[in-house]
């Protein structure tokens, strides 16, 4: 009995010494595990925000690129349409210099047809006889119908296309737009003068007399396109033609005189139109 108590009791201080090494143990473990889970934490709270500013830092990036991308579409587009609006002006600075030609050539013409004009009317006022005896040469000129076709290929295709905006100086935008209908209406008016002369003027020298030798003067070259002077080897009259005198061939022609007159003014004002058209192109290519 003595010896099983004993036994027991043994067991028990055993059990008991156990637990208590085992409680001894157990609490640096836990204290380890705080500590560890602790640290875990901070690293992880670190990893986090060092993530989260890496991201930013992308993000940023691309966004600078994708700016830099289109600050730089901008710019070369910029280029593009000042490289495409220098060539179009300078394509237009020829064109209406070739067009004051074309323009300065008509009025040439209109005054032989207004010197024409003069001379036949100063005969057929003459009252000393019945008859006026007028040049070929004269009458020719008489009959001239200046017509305007100047180049406008460059102004059409950009009135056309809608790129009017590539002239940056807003007056000369103006006056390139205005000058098709100002052309159109100057047409107008020498259609109508050469309407007026092969219609009328024609038909009524036509009562009086044979004009073969007129229009030969034509067809043989005594009048150059763009000159009032005769070619050096063509004879400078080659005959005369009688007019009669009367009220009504003389109105006839004076409505010619008129008609060449009243479009030297309008080529006048289309000149100095021209003028301003040109100064303000060299300024643009300047």
């Amino acid at each position: 009995m003595t010896g099983g108590y004993a036994a027991l009791v043994s067991i028990q201080l055993r059990q008991q010494n156990s637990e208590s090494f085992a409680g001894v143990l157990e609490a640096p473990a836990a204290e380890f595990r705080d500590v560890r889970w602790q640290q875990e934490m901070g690293v992880s709270g670190q990893g986090h925000e060092q993530t989260l500013r890496r991201t930013l830092g992308e993000v940023g990036v691309i966004v600078v690129s994708i700016l830099l991308a289109f600050s730089l579409d901008a710019w070369w587009e910029e280029r593009q349409r000042d490289a495409e609006a220098e060539d179009l002006v300078r394509a237009l600075q020829v064109e209406f210099e070739d067009a004051e030609s074309e323009l300065e050539r008509v009025r040439l013409r209109h005054d032989q047809v207004v010197t024409a004009a003069d001379e036949v009317l100063l005969q057929l006022r003459r009252e000393e006889e019945a008859s006026a005896a007028v040049p070929a040469s004269t009458l020719a000129s008489l009959l001239l119908t200046p017509t305007t076709d100047p180049p406008r290929g460059t102004l059409d295709a950009l009135l056309a296309s809608g790129d009017l905006g590539l002239i940056r100086d807003e007056q000369l935008r103006g006056r390139l737009a205005d000058w098709p209908a100002a052309l159109s209406d100057y047409q107008e008016e020498e259609q109508a003068a050469r309407s007026f002369v092969l219609e009328e003027l024609v038909p009524a020298l036509g009562r009086h007399i044979d004009l073969r030798l007129t229009f030969d003067e034509r067809l043989g070259g005594t009048i150059q396109r763009g000159s009032a002077a005769p070619t050096p080897d063509a004879p400078v009259d080659s005959g005369l033609v009688t007019l009669p005198r009367g009220l009504e061939l003389t109105n006839l022609i004076e409505t010619r005189r008129y008609l060449s007159r009243f479009a030297q003014d309008n080529l006048a004002v289309l000149l100095m139109s021209f003028d301003s058209v040109g100064a303000h192109l060299r300024r643009e290519v300047e």
